[in-house]
């Protein structure tokens, strides 16, 4: 199968869909296979799966540090833990 480059929307669930250009249909990418994909970031997909992150469509995040992870306040980012103190 072809690799393919588009922007990826992520659902609260981490599910994506990629949007490619030329295409009818938006590709369903499971939450396992999104990477480290961020929503509406652009990505390189194939077979189903993200195989690289091309471009990050956003650099700063809101959010905060609960327990030792970072919370964000966006729903599709997923929460990160901290190394180091807090």
């Amino acid at each position: 199968m072809q690799e393919l480059e588009g922007i990826i929307h992520i659902t609260s669930k981490g599910d994506g869909f990629v949007t490619t250009e030329g295409e009818r249909e938006d590709r369903f990418i499971p939450a396992s296979k999104t990477g480290t994909a961020l929503n509406k970031d652009t990505v390189r997909i194939k077979n189903d799966r993200v195989v690289a992150v091309l471009a990050r469509a956003r650099s700063a995040f809101v959010g905060t540090v609960q327990k030792g992870a970072f919370v964000p306040d966006d729903s599709k980012v997923p929460a990160t833990r901290l190394v180091g103190k807090t």
